[in-house]
């Protein structure tokens, strides 16, 4: 948070949220910050990250 000034969001995606620890997880939760990134790389063009994790076994 602290370095957010020094970003210049007109170039860059920013996406924010609380850390998914348990003092702060009421706020992760929820947040679905893996959508909001998909939605900033659907809207340059791009395909949309996979981030499933593969089942070992």
């Amino acid at each position: 948070q602290k370095k957010l000034p020094l970003i210049d969001e007109e170039r860059h995606t920013v996406v924010k949220g609380a850390h998914p620890s348990p003092l702060s997880a009421k706020k992760f939760f929820g947040s679905r910050p893996f959508t909001q990134i998909n939605e900033a790389v659907a809207a340059q063009g791009h395909q949309p990250i996979d981030w499933r994790i593969p089942t070992l076994g």
